[in-house]
């Protein structure tokens, strides 16, 4: 069988590409994969994007590496100048619950109301099934109403910082 890097010269270099390849890792659950993808990328001069970003943590939280995730945001805010957007926080905060770490998720909630995002609805989503899943079903109830209240004003899925259900799949997104 080919394998993902023999795929590689397959396609036309770029982040499209790259983008595409580590969202197959993810379907996959190729977490190594992805990684070995990733170091690749940045060899290779290819910027990564917020997509870019999602992927490699929602497979870190899946693989119970939080620390990893949390790290890889770091390092692409620095080393990249890429500020994530409100679906990058809401996969973290997800990898927070995944790693029983809703203290985290609180945190980082917090965090991106500092940073001026506007959680959509799919973060009061993920925190109020992390926090339901966890037994706390008492700050479930405060997301809940937290969500009403910031998300009533929005059009849905238009958080600042977002590009949910704007009808372009997040591949074909710039940034």
């Amino acid at each position: 069988t080919l394998s993902l890097h023999d795929a590689l010269p397959i396609f036309h270099s770029g982040r499209v590409m790259y983008n595409s390849l580590l969202d197959g890792c993810a379907k996959e659950h190729r977490l190594e994969e992805a990684l070995s993808l990733y170091e690749e990328m940045k060899g290779q001069g290819v910027a990564p994007s917020n997509f870019t970003l999602c992927t490699l943590v929602k497979l870190l939280g899946r693989a119970r590496r939080l620390p990893q995730a949390f790290a890889i945001v770091e390092e692409l805010k620095a080393k990249c100048g890429l500020k994530p957007n409100i679906q990058v926080y809401t996969c973290l905060i997800q990898a927070c619950f995944n790693n029983r770490q809703a203290s985290k998720a609180v945190a980082l909630h917090e965090q991106i109301i500092k940073e001026g995002l506007l959680p959509d609805e799919m973060t009061y989503t993920v925190l109020m099934k992390g926090f339901s899943q966890a037994g706390l079903n008492d700050r479930a109830a405060q997301y809940k109403a937290l969500q009403a209240e910031t998300c009533k004003s929005q059009p849905k899925g238009k958080g600042k910082g977002s590009s949910r259900s704007s009808g372009t799949p997040p591949w074909q997104k710039r940034g």
